[in-house]
């Protein structure tokens, strides 16, 4: 596959910064700078991603796991123990993938740091689907709350002809504690990055 369609592929790591967040900040500033209100809503939205991006392209999303392992969280991408509250030793899984829509085109990047202390049958039922995490736990039958911490722009990493794409990084909790750190960043061609400013 060459050209642009070859592109849709390409294998990436985390986004530098990826959970370098401002804590305490409210990222409705942010959000709300967006024209497009289907942006907004997609980037405010505690909901499950998957969901919002099948309602906007009305095609159910795959995802294709890009990298999966396992490591301690100081060897994490830079922030996610912080967020996670993890220390230095505590063992974490990092994945990395794609949400692929129609003809599999990339609709997301995304990048997942999970505490495996919190929910150890987590990492057993992660490494042998390809379902996304929030489908995961529902099928364990439980839910899990979310807060959105920082949204804005990033590059696209698959298709930079087609400019910056928009990013959500927010935590997953388990009880009080936060399961995972994930930081979503999304085709600019589906989801409109464009500013009202």
């Amino acid at each position: 596959m060459t050209g642009r369609a070859g592109a849709r592929h390409r294998q990436s790591g985390p986004p530098p910064g990826a959970f370098d967040v401002d804590h305490g900040a409210d990222p409705t500033p942010a959000i709300a700078r967006f024209a497009s209100p289907l942006t907004r809503i997609l980037l405010s939205s505690e909901g499950l991603t998957t969901t919002l991006l099948a309602a906007l392209t009305a095609v159910r999303p795959r995802l294709r796991p890009v990298h999966q392992g396992r490591l301690p969280a100081a060897e994490a991408a830079p922030g996610a123990a912080e967020l996670l509250r993890a220390g230095a030793r505590t063992e974490v899984l990092t994945r990395h993938s794609l949400s692929l829509g129609h003809q599999d085109r990339a609709l997301s990047v995304n990048h997942v740091v999970i505490r495996l202390d919190l929910l150890p049958r987590l990492a057993e039922r992660l490494s042998v689907s390809a379902l996304p995490l929030g489908a995961v736990l529902w099928s364990m039958g439980t839910g899990h709350r979310r807060t959105v911490l920082a949204a804005g722009h990033r590059a696209w990493p698959h298709d930079p002809e087609d400019g910056p794409g928009c990013f959500k990084t927010y935590v997953l909790w388990h009880g009080d504690e936060p399961l995972a750190a994930i930081t979503e960043t999304f085709n600019p061609a589906v989801v409109p990055a464009a500013t009202g400013e």
